[in-house]
């Protein structure tokens, strides 16, 4: 529930604000579950399924869904290639992963060094 204009509620439609708690639905129209790990960023949400991968929804202005080629959506998404993931993190436009393996997966705004690489945005770094 709250502020849901890039469509970072998880719900079927962009409405300006939602006041009542309501499920994520997922891409297949059914409530998203299987989750371990979810955090919210700015106007958008990285969660961990328990398969080891990523979904994302909401904002994604500066790659931080994962893929920038993809537009903003309300519907939760995969991460392309990544896997074995069991713990997630959310900063304002940039997410991070951790691998069962240890390794750190950053994605999105890259402005001040977030994604631990040079350059502005950054696409899946480790």
């Amino acid at each position: 529930w709250g502020y849901n204009a890039a469509g970072q509620l998880g719900h079927s439609a962009t409405a300006a604000s939602v006041p009542l708690a309501r499920p994520v639905i997922a891409a297949d129209g059914r409530i998203l579950n299987a989750i371990r790990a979810v955090d919210a960023g700015g106007q958008f949400v990285v969660a961990a399924r328990t398969d080891g991968t990523v979904v994302t929804w909401g904002a994604n202005g500066y790659g931080q869904l994962g893929d920038q080629a993809r537009p903003p959506g309300c519907i939760p998404a995969a991460v392309p290639g990544l896997t074995g993931v069991v713990d997630v993190a959310a900063g304002r436009d940039f997410a991070a992963a951790l691998d069962a393996a240890g390794q750190v997966w950053t994605w999105g705004r890259n402005d001040v060094g977030q994604c631990g690489r040079a350059g502005r945005t950054c696409r899946r770094w480790r």
